[in-house]
């Protein structure tokens, strides 16, 4: 997947997420060159000139006056933004499903569907991660498709994600395919890791067989994953893989394997240190896409070690 589609889903997550407050009195940065120039020689307007700019030949002119419109809030610039959802340019429609969702919320989600089968990858992305962010369960009917034909690898790791975001149980036969990916590649590892964490949150038990067989995978990473997410869906027979991965220099496999075994009633091993790794689980608060129910499962197995204390107290 190209840079310019990363930065297009960072800036996505960031017009739909951001609590953005600017004035006309306040100072703010400016990513066009463009528009910069404008604002150096004081003749940019921010509302009329921008809006006057959508029609410019230059794509990239057309883009950043988009996005700088979206970022003050002005609807009434939707109409005019709504015309270059056709432009020719893959940036400008891009940058046009960004300012329509950022202003018009949930009422766009009709249209924005429709972008999931764009010619540009970029595109398809953008709408893509715009109808995840607005939790738009009518779209994973065509995002299971696309987890079968999009050929970007990065992008299929995004869509699993996505449905397991969503919880779109009827997509886990779709997933359980992918556990038979045989690429060494480090994206093509991460879509087989992924596919396990994802049906290990949904529950999927029929998957056991199938995710056992990963346990002998060549792939350290694979079978780390294979034990842990055993673990998660109660198969005692992988307590002695578990129990390996609790001294793992990684805190993120310390801390689901001890949950793992806190949850089956395995709590021997753990020490005061996994403890504290575990709490620092509960902590974190840096945005993530998709976790699954790690937090959740932390501090149920903070609250089940502290019952057990107490018990042994009490007698």
């Amino acid at each position: 997947m190209s840079r310019n589609l990363l930065i297009i889903i960072g800036i996505g997550c960031a017009l739909i997420t951001a609590a953005l407050i600017i004035t006309k009195q306040a100072e703010f940065k400016i990513e066009s060159p463009y528009l910069y120039e404008l604002y150096k020689r004081g003749e940019l307007k921010p509302i009329s000139e921008l809006r006057a700019l959508l029609t410019d030949k230059d794509e990239k002119i057309r883009a950043s006056s988009i996005r700088m419109l979206s970022i003050w809030g002005d609807k009434k610039s939707i109409p005019d933004i709504h015309k270059l959802l056709d432009d020719k340019s893959a940036e400008v429609r891009s940058e046009a499903i960004l300012a329509i969702t950022g202003l018009n919320g949930r009422q766009s989600i009709p249209e924005i569907r429709g972008f999931l089968d764009d010619k540009d990858e970029g595109v398809r992305c953008t709408a893509f991660c715009m109808l995840v962010d607005m939790e738009d369960k009518k779209s994973c009917p065509k995002m299971r498709t696309m987890l079968g034909s999009e050929k970007d690898v990065l992008f299929r790791n995004l869509i699993v994600l996505s449905l397991a975001k969503l919880k779109d149980k009827e997509s886990i036969p779709e997933i359980r395919k992918l556990l038979d990916e045989q690429s060494t590649e480090p994206i093509n590892i991460r879509l087989r890791t992924n596919s396990i964490d994802v049906l290990a949150d949904m529950g999927d038990k029929e998957s056991i067989p199938k995710i056992k067989e990963l346990l002998k995978d060549e792939q350290e990473i694979i079978r780390k994953h294979v034990a842990l997410s055993l673990g998660q869906l109660g198969d005692r027979e992988s307590i002695p893989q578990i129990k390996e991965i609790l001294d793992d220099k990684n805190s993120y496999f310390r801390v689901n394997a001890a949950i793992s075994l806190i949850e089956m009633g395995e709590t021997s091993l753990i020490t005061k240190e996994i403890t504290k790794d575990i709490e620092r689980q509960t902590r974190r608060n840096a945005p993530v896409f998709y976790e699954g129910n790690i937090y959740q499962r932390a501090k149920d197995a903070l609250k089940k070690l502290e019952d057990i204390h107490k018990a042994k107290e009490g007698k």
